[in-house]
C-alpha cells in the first residue's frame, strides 16, 4: 500500500538553553512587567503581554532559525507545491512578544493564519497548562467523532521547550492551575515568497 500525505501539522519541539540562560530571560521579563505595566492589545484576562526586546537573545534567535528551517525542509518533502515556493523564499522575518500568565488565567482559541509559522519558547512552563491543538475542520465538532485526528491534542511543555508549528493550526492554552506564573515568548515567523501569477510577479 502506498501512502500519499494530503494534510499535516506537527509540533517541532527542541529543548534549548541552560537554566542560567533561561533565568536571565525570566528576570528581564519580570523586570519589564514591574516597570512597564502597560500591555499589548488583544491579550487575555490575567495575561501580561509585551513586545519589549531582550538582551543576550541571539542564541534564542539562532535556535529558532535552525528549527524553522528544519520544519520547512520537513514539509517540503511531502508538499511539492510548497517545496517549489521555497526556492524563491526571502529571508525569515519574525515578530516576538512575551506572555506572563498569572495563576488561573488562560489563552483562548486562536491561530496565526496570516503567517507561515508560529513558535513559543517556554521559560517557565511545567504544570502551568497544556498547549491544546485542534483540527481546523472540526472546530465546530462537525466531523464524525470516531474519525482520525479530530480530538484535541494536548502538549505539556517543559521549561526550555521551543515549539514550532504551522501558523494555521488552531490552538489554545489551558488554564494555569499552578501557584506560579507561566512565562513564555511567542513568535510570528514569516518570509517573502516570490511567485508568478499570469506573468506578473506577486509577493
Amino acid at each position: 500500500m502506498k501512502i500519499f500525505k494530503v494534510l499535516s501539522a506537527e509540533l517541532f519541539v527542541k529543548n534549548i538553553g541552560t537554566k542560567e540562560q533561561r533565568d536571565d530571560l525570566i528576570q528581564q521579563a519580570l523586570w519589564n512587567k514591574k516597570h512597564e505595566p502597560y500591555f499589548m492589545r488583544y491579550t487575555n484576562d490575567g495575561c501580561w503581554r509585551s513586545s519589549f526586546k531582550y538582551k543576550n537573545f541571539d542564541w534564542v534567535l539562532d535556535e529558532l532559525q535552525e528549527s524553522t528551517e528544519y520544519a520547512m525542509k520537513y514539509y517540503a518533502q511531502d508538499d511539492p507545491t510548497y517545496a517549489n515556493k521555497l526556492k524563491e523564499q526571502g529571508d525569515l522575518d519574525l515578530v516576538y512578544w512575551t506572555n506572563i500568565n498569572d495563576p488561573g488565567s488562560r489563552n483562548i482559541l486562536h491561530s496565526h493564519q496570516a503567517i507561515q509559522y508560529a513558535a513559543v519558547f517556554y521559560l517557565q512552563a511545567e504544570n502551568t497548562g497544556s498547549l491544546a491543538c485542534y483540527n481546523p475542520a472540526n472546530l465546530t465538532e462537525n466531523c464524525h467523532a470516531t474519525s482520525p485526528w479530530v480530538s484535541v491534542i494536548n502538549f505539556d511543555p517543559k521549561d526550555g521547550d521551543l515549539v514550532i508549528f504551522p501558523g494555521w493550526l488552531p490552538h489554545d492554552v489551558e488554564p494555569n492551575n499552578s501557584d506560579k506564573q507561566r512565562i513564555n515568548i511567542a513568535f510570528n515567523i514569516s518570509f517573502n515568497v516570490q511567485f508568478m501569477t499570469n506573468g506578473q510577479e506577486d509577493y
